[in-house]
């Protein structure tokens, strides 16, 4: 073959060592914010960009610079699953237990890791001993109050990054100690968040083993390009998108149909404020249609660690127990079933951890309890506000957007605003005439469990006596789907979750 001039080779060479430090410059080095949250639960059909005023409208004028300042996004979840037998002839109970979906065909022990890891840092557990701000300040760690996940963070120039820095054994063992850095410190690199904490690619790389942390523009050359295809995906590959809205996620389950097709699927991933879990289609509050249009149809690719997958190791932690693992009394024993008496749901709970144990209480709540899912009214287009009411406009959303909520506030006048991300910012927006699609927020009745139904029970490994309960629940108390969350409170007045059972319609 005829070879190329010299002087043509060398400027070749040249062009693609310029063209290669162009497209690095265009990634942010070295993490990614990982902010890929309700914008990405909230993209618009192409005929919605009217310019109808609402109380809440905005001009033409205003949303072209607004626009122009968009920057990145976010998500949240949802979490259901379990086994469980017949309430009557419409409904099914199950207690809520992690399930592993992963198809046959191309199952490993590997890979079932790769999810065991990732699980390691959505199910850590742990209670502040004080109020904590997580990423940027945008949200709130309650005193008290038992956290599941870990806090989302950048900790570059400070802090530690769970997983490289810091093993999740010592994040829940300083969480426990109020002197520790894990309260006086702080970790920093463009926002400020929990000094232990890990971003994004740090929870893929994690997941994935690869020892050392990569950004998302070096993650894509580690793992091999799947293309964008729904059917494509499978267990343990991760969902990658370069560029200034870099975020990475993280495929933990999978169901296909009889031909393949995939039905359903789990995703996890670390962004703001903490560990998320969101899962799509069959019987979920967000469909797959949703999932291709805001992942595969929106800059994102499938990436799988080919080489290394069905070699991934596993160590078990006693302070985050996976699977019946035996916590050796490191972290809270927690313990729930449930059968079908009669016409009464009957419930049983043990809880046993470093104190004494006050009293049970329960909630019955919708199914997915902790956010809303909207779709914003379909004649305006809506500010997205710093504040409630008349705070600085950060946004507009275009109408019929589809969005998840994680709190509210009822203004003077009785309406109804919603917090959530939106490309990369936190605030609120006014929800009055748009659609509830799913989930709730508001608070529920606490039923406190008789000290009759009650009784203390020995744990073996735990220096102070558990608490165990059994009560039931009539049936007429389930007018939909809907779950059983059982809490224990201590003598110090910490807040631990024992397990949720499930009240779902046979489908």
């Amino acid at each position: 073959m005829q070879q190329l001039p010299a002087k043509l080779y060398k400027f070749l060479c040249a062009l693609i060592i310029i063209s290669v430090i162009i497209s690095a410059a265009g990634c942010k080095i070295p993490i990614e914010t990982g902010n890929y949250d309700n914008s990405s639960l909230a993209k618009s059909s192409e005929n919605s960009k009217t310019e109808n005023f609402s109380q809440d409208g905005v001009s033409e004028t205003e949303k072209s610079s607004l626009e122009e300042s968009s920057n990145e996004d976010d998500f949240s979840d949802t979490d259901s699953s379990g086994q469980g037998s017949d309430i009557n002839a419409e409904f099914t109970v199950k207690k809520d237990e992690y399930v592993y979906h992963i198809p046959g065909r191309y199952y490993s022990e590997g890979i079932k890791n790769i999810v065991r890891r990732a699980r390691q840092i959505y199910d850590m557990r742990w209670v502040p001993l004080e109020d904590m701000t997580g990423f940027n300040g945008d949200y709130a760690f309650k005193k008290g109050v038992e956290i599941r996940g870990i806090p989302y963070g950048q900790p570059v120039y400070s802090g530690k990054f769970i997983g490289f820095d810091a093993t999740v054994e010592e994040f829940y063992n300083q969480s426990k100690k109020a002197d520790s850095l894990f309260y006086t410190g702080k970790s920093e690199y463009e926002e400020i968040s929990a000094y232990y904490s890990l971003d994004c690619t740090a929870f893929v790389c994690y997941a994935w083993n690869t020892n050392v942390r990569m950004y998302t523009a070096v993650l894509v050359q580690f793992g091999d390009y799947m293309g964008k295809k729904l059917n494509t995906i499978q267990v343990g590959d991760a969902l990658i998108k370069t560029g200034l809205k870099a975020h990475a996620v993280l495929v933990t389950g999978v169901i296909e149909d009889d031909k393949g097709n995939i039905v359903w699927l789990e995703i996890m991933e670390q962004t703001p404020p903490l560990t998320k879990l969101t899962r799509y289609g069959r019987g979920e509050l967000y469909t797959l249609e949703e999932f291709t249009q805001w992942y595969l149809e929106d800059g994102f690719y499938i990436y799988r660690n080919t080489d290394y997958r069905n070699g991934t190791p596993y160590t078990p932690y006693s302070v985050v127990p996976l699977d019946n693992e035996n916590g050796k009394g490191d972290s809270p024993y927690r313990s729930v079933n449930t059968e079908v008496d009669g016409d009464n749901v009957a419930v049983n709970g043990v809880f046993a951890c470093d104190e004494n144990i006050k009293e049970f209480y329960y909630s019955v709540t919708p199914l997915y309890y902790g956010i809303e899912k909207y779709k914003t009214r379909e004649d305006a287009t809506l500010r997205f506000r710093s504040e409630p009411v008349d705070g600085e406009t950060l946004d507009f959303i275009y109408p019929g957007t589809v969005l998840t909520i994680t709190d509210y506030f009822i203004d003077g006048n009785g309406e109804k605003w919603g917090k959530l991300r939106y490309n990369g910012n936190c605030g609120w927006l006014w929800l009055d005439g748009s659609e509830l699609l799913g989930g709730a927020l508001r608070d529920y009745e606490r039923v406190v469990i008789s000290d009759s139904d009650t009784r203390t029970q020995t744990v073996e490994g735990y220096r102070y006596a558990g608490l165990a309960c059994e009560f039931k629940i009539p049936r007429n108390a389930f007018d939909s789907e809907c779950q059983i969350m059982l809490y224990a409170r201590t003598s110090s007045g910490k807040v631990y979750s024992v397990g949720n059972i499930m009240v779902k319609p046979k489908r």
